[in-house]
């Protein structure tokens, strides 16, 4: 499949409120993953969304190029809103457009582990790659998709002030990646080496150097778990980075895996928190609510500050000293006689 270059506006901003004006303005409206904490901005045409209000749907990256075949045959897809980018938010933005790759087995269990992530986290990668045919080609593909996602190229965020913007142009590039990255099933399975066909927009590589950029961003996850760790504080581990940390439960400084990590983004001035797995009567979302209210966004496994809402370190030592409350809660209490 030759990516087409896509013509329609994909509007992005993390205040929802104006993202919701902003594509008001057009007729028909397709919005994935518009949302944040209990919001949800829909389409008028369709809605791709699987937290807050649509708990339990399908990750939009798992739609099919199919589901929204009649509205692209009688162009009623006039605009795509998007709150924030990431791999399942570009995957169900590609079946909107109907230029998902999804025609081969590797492609197939490439978006069912994106699917798999964006619902438990990436520190779980490696369970859902042992149930897959091709694990150590696909592991290669999400370092080499994620080490691009993460270069000045490939990193799109959201204007600080909220306003809307414009980023068809550059989510175009994560279109073309993730397509090199999904075709050829039979070179990738057989390890020869073939060009991928990038984009003048960014660079003209080989797929054993983006390969290559894979491993050298898995070494470089290594180092950023030490340069990251702030403080432990029991089964919490404190972290403050500008990169995503929420997957590293792991660390050099403890010999068991912390169960929860809050990460403070100095950059962003963001605070986001995660469980590692599934702890009944705790909640990231249920803590971060409580703490800054139903702008807080995300679900039971991993939740964020407000977005748009600039944090600060001691909120940050504040919510994990909570967080770390609320586990200890649920632990069962020893009696020395």
């Amino acid at each position: 499949m030759t990516i087409t270059k896509v013509d329609t506006p994909v509007v992005l901003s993390n205040n929802l409120s104006m993202l919701r004006e902003e594509i008001s303005k057009y007729v028909d409206t397709v919005t994935v993953e518009a949302e944040s904490g209990k919001v949800c901005v829909e389409g008028s045409r369709a809605t791709l969304a699987h937290h807050g209000p649509r708990s339990g749907r399908r990750c939009p990256c798992l739609h099919g190029n199919s589901e929204l075949e009649v509205l692209r045959r009688e162009n009623r897809i006039d605009v795509v809103g998007i709150s924030h980018v990431d791999l399942d938010t570009v995957g169900g933005v590609m079946s909107v457009f109907g230029i998902k790759p999804e025609d081969t087995d590797f492609a197939r269990e490439f978006w069912y582990v994106a699917g798999m992530v964006d619902t438990e986290g990436p520190h779980h990668i490696e369970s859902f790659l042992y149930k897959t045919r091709n694990s150590t080609m696909l592991r290669k593909a999400f370092h080499a998709y994620w080490a691009f996602s993460q270069s000045e190229k490939g990193r799109i965020f959201p204007l600080r002030s909220g306003q809307p913007i414009d980023v068809r142009e550059e989510i175009q590039d994560h279109f073309d990646v993730i397509n090199s990255l999904l075709q050829k099933e039979n070179l990738w399975a057989e390890h020869r080496d073939f060009e991928f066909e990038y984009p003048e927009s960014w660079s003209k590589m080989s797929s054993m150097k983006l390969i290559q950029e894979g491993e050298v961003w898995a070494k470089a996850q290594a180092d950023l778990d030490r340069e990251s760790f702030k403080d432990d504080m029991g089964s919490v581990v404190l972290r403050v980075s500008d990169k995503f940390v929420n997957h590293m439960y792991d660390s050099y400084e403890s010999y068991d895996p912390y169960e929860g990590v809050v990460n403070f983004n100095p950059k962003e001035k963001k605070i986001t928190i995660s469980l590692g797995n599934p702890i009944g009567g705790v909640s990231c979302i249920e803590v971060a609510q409580k703490a800054w209210g139903e702008g807080a966004g995300g679900h039971d496994g991993i939740a964020g500050s407000p977005r748009g809402q600039e944090m600060t370190f001691e909120q940050a030592e504040n919510i994990a000293e909570e967080f770390n409350l609320a586990i200890s809660k649920t632990k069962p209490k020893c009696n020395f006689m």
